[in-house]
């Protein structure tokens, strides 16, 4: 464990006004010795908020919301990500974060995970050149939720979420025949033509009842 890295009250820009855009672009370390491991063995809603202090998970919180916010169904993530290796896994995991600090899972693991050597799965496993950018789309986050005045939409972005997924040894070999690894510098960028973006299915609030007579 470590500092972590946070953004708080700005950083992937939302279609739903969450978080204010921001040009800097964040690095994280990705170790597969060391994978961000799911400390719970069951499925369902948990708090996750104890993986915000590892070095290698990045944490992106929206301001406080100020009134109740009604999400429900695809959210989509549009990652732009360089590295200095030939593969890597994207988790994208949303939470909603309570007042007292819990960090509540929206969904279990699954489809919250692209390897980006299959980010263009009609073309087959294409490895990457390390320090181009490539725009990696996860689009099928399914869930709902209200998040409650007072609350936060938490994004959080990490190369590895074991066990859910074998591991990325990230050297560009399959973890099939290699067992050798390596770490990677992994660069999610925010600025320009290259501007990660979380969108979210915002419901429209529905409208006040009748007065009582």
């Amino acid at each position: 464990a470590g500092s972590g890295h946070r953004s708080e009250e700005h950083g992937l820009a939302s279609a739903a006004g969450l978080y204010d855009a921001i040009v800097d672009d964040v690095v994280v370390d990705a170790d597969p010795q060391a994978p961000v491991r799911d400390p719970y063995a069951g499925f369902g809603p948990h708090d996750y908020s104890m993986l915000e202090e590892r070095d290698d998970v990045l944490t992106f919180d929206s301001a406080v919301l100020d009134e109740d916010l009604v999400v429900a169904g695809n959210a989509v993530a549009r990652i732009f990500a360089s590295c200095d290796c030939r593969d890597f896994d994207l988790w994208v995991r949303i939470q909603d974060v309570y007042p007292d600090g819990r960090a509540i899972n929206m969904r279990s693991p699954g489809a919250e995970v692209l390897r980006a050597s299959y980010r263009d799965p009609d073309s087959g496993r294409q490895l990457l050149t390390p320090a181009e950018v490539y725009e990696l789309r996860l689009d099928q986050l399914m869930f709902a939720n209200t998040f409650r005045q007072g609350h936060r939409v938490r994004v959080q972005i990490s190369a590895s979420f074991a066990p859910h997924l074998s591991r990325n040894p990230q050297t560009g070999e399959s973890e099939v025949f290699s067992a050798e690894t390596r770490s990677a510098r992994i660069t999610i960028h925010q600025g320009g033509d290259a501007a990660s973006s979380i969108v979210l299915p915002v419901l429209a609030a529905p409208p006040p009842g009748p007065s009582p007579e």
